[in-house]
């Protein structure tokens, strides 16, 4: 190892350094002439500039060793008072090999490896700075071995309500767990947080981790194994308004959460929620603004063979329900559907019964025809001559065709006379007569028709329709036929939900 010091080195009376071996002279200039030798020096050297360099492939050009296994000691201490001083300057010039610009190392439980000091309160002052153009160098390496207390193998602090403690430009990797305490990890910018083979998961108790994307995506990796998670988020209270994951957008076109299952195979799930609480939810939607289009949750599928939303109740007791929907508005509905209304059971309302409301419920079920029929009903009673008009709707012809007629006389007397009543007049600019062969009789009438407004026109329906795709060879009750659930419309929901549900994420 060659030990070089300037002109200005101060060993006063002294031409010489003297230790093992040949004695080092020095020099008046600077760098003056290399000489070998060797120099043990048990006190203090102070100089202006010191080089020292080592060409060996494992040397060590200069080592700091604090041998005490307590206490605040250093290894090596560098102080610069410069705004734009570096107190600690590593560079590893080598562009191939395993390179270190600085390397710190701590046996202590306390210790520091590698401790910077930059006490300018101004500029652009550097406590340790460590630099390598090596393809596989690190520009700082911290290692810690003690197994035990709280050490660290790179400390970085900022007492700045603006600084940063440890700041990365460009991408961040950690094989381990990347940890704060309290607020540590809130307001991360995760613009360029991750890397595709990063085992790391992020961890901030006990608040939640906060992270705020910048101009690209954030990318957290899982383990790169079966089963693994992407992005993971704890609230382990028992009880308040906690929150696993949140995500804030403030972009007009933002995702809050977006969820991305790229397989194009398999049961894959974009966005996944389970509740294990007798009254949670495994999803929840909230639009909260109180104008405009919003929709508490949309769901849309591009496959012709897709549901945009399905539901299913797969416990087999209970009251159950695979899809409700509630309205409170007067003008609202529950439930709404832009198109055709399918059902493959009875179609009911169900009503508290009046007679006994707090114990049974009162169904009544939609009569069903192979054709979309209305049909409008009333009373009226005939004048002197026997004659009554009948007013329909006056938007009745605009979507109604193909008329039948039911007329029925009522006699509340029960006399003997027999009253005989007809459709003297069909329907012709809204309205029918009808007359009877006694005055002043009171006739119930129904006209039924076949629906022919602008829908039915454009999608006329049929009363018997092919199977097709999946759906062939498949049955929507195939209990009802004595096959098993495996040759259901639903195969793989029915079976997926009759598996173990998944361990929640506090089990994990």
């Amino acid at each position: 190892m060659l030990l070089a010091l300037s002109a200005s080195t101060v060993a006063a009376g002294a031409t010489y350094l003297y230790g093992q071996g040949t004695p080092v002279q020095l020099q008046p200039t600077t760098p003056g002439t290399q000489q070998v030798g060797n120099a043990n020096i048990s006190g203090r050297v102070m100089a202006s500039s010191v080089h020292v360099s080592d060409s060996t492939p494992t040397g060590q050009a200069i080592v700091g060793s604090a041998t005490s296994t307590s206490g605040a000691n250093f290894g090596g201490f560098f102080r610069s008072d410069s705004v734009l001083g570096r107190a600690l300057y590593g560079r590893a010039s080598a562009l191939s090999g395993t390179t270190h610009g600085v390397w710190g190392q701590s046996d202590s439980p306390g210790g520091r490896g590698v401790t910077g000091l930059a006490p300018s309160s101004t500029g652009n002052a550097t406590g340790v700075w460590g630099q390598t153009a090596s393809a596989t160098g690190r520009g700082v390496y911290g290692y810690t071995t003690s197994a035990s207390g709280v050490n660290y193998g790179v400390l970085g602090q900022s007492s700045s309500a603006n600084g940063f403690g440890i700041y990365s430009v460009g991408n961040m990797h950690a094989t381990g767990t990347i940890s704060g305490i309290g607020s540590g990890l809130t307001n991360v910018d995760a613009s360029h947080l991750g890397g595709s083979h990063s085992s790391a998961y992020l961890k901030s108790v006990p608040k939640p981790l906060e992270l705020i994307a910048g101009s690209v995506y954030p990318i957290i990796h899982g383990q790169n194994t079966g089963g693994s998670t992407g992005v993971r988020g704890s609230a382990l209270a028992s009880a308040g308004l906690t929150v696993g994951v949140l995500g804030v957008v403030e972009s007009t076109s933002g995702r809050g959460v977006e969820g991305f299952a790229s397989a194009t195979t398999g049961f894959t799930t974009g966005v996944y929620g389970t509740s294990l609480s007798t009254d949670g939810r495994a999803l929840f939607g909230w639009s909260r603004a109180d104008s405009g289009f919003t929709h508490g949750v949309r769901a849309q599928v591009d496959s012709p063979d897709g549901r945009a939303m399905l539901g299913f109740a797969s416990n087999a007791g209970g009251v159950s329900y695979g899809v409700r929907g509630q309205s409170n508005s007067p003008s609202g509905y529950g439930v709404y559907s832009v198109g055709n209304t399918g059902a493959s059971g009875a179609k009911s309302f169900r009503i508290d019964h009046p007679l006994d409301p707090e114990n049974k419920y009162l169904l009544h079920y939609a009569t069903e025809s192979p054709t979309p029929q209305n049909f409008y009903v009333g009373n009226v009673v005939t004048d002197a001559q026997g004659h009554a008009w009948v007013t329909l709707p006056d938007y009745f012809s605009e979507i109604n065709r193909n008329f039948k007629y039911q007329l029925t006389v009522v006699d509340g007397e029960n006399t003997n006379d027999f009253v005989m009543a007809k459709v003297a007049t069909k329907i012709k600019d809204g309205r029918f007569l009808i007359r009877t062969n006694a005055p002043n009789t009171e006739v119930s009438w129904r006209v039924d028709a076949d629906r022919n407004d602008l829908y039915l026109r454009n999608r006329p329906t049929k009363d018997v329709e092919e199977k097709v795709s999946f759906e062939r060879g498949r049955y929507q009750h195939p209990e009802f036929y004595g096959l098993g659930f495996e040759r259901g419309m639903e195969r793989d929901e029915r079976y997926k939900a009759q598996q173990t549900p998944p361990a929640t994420t506090r089990n994990r």
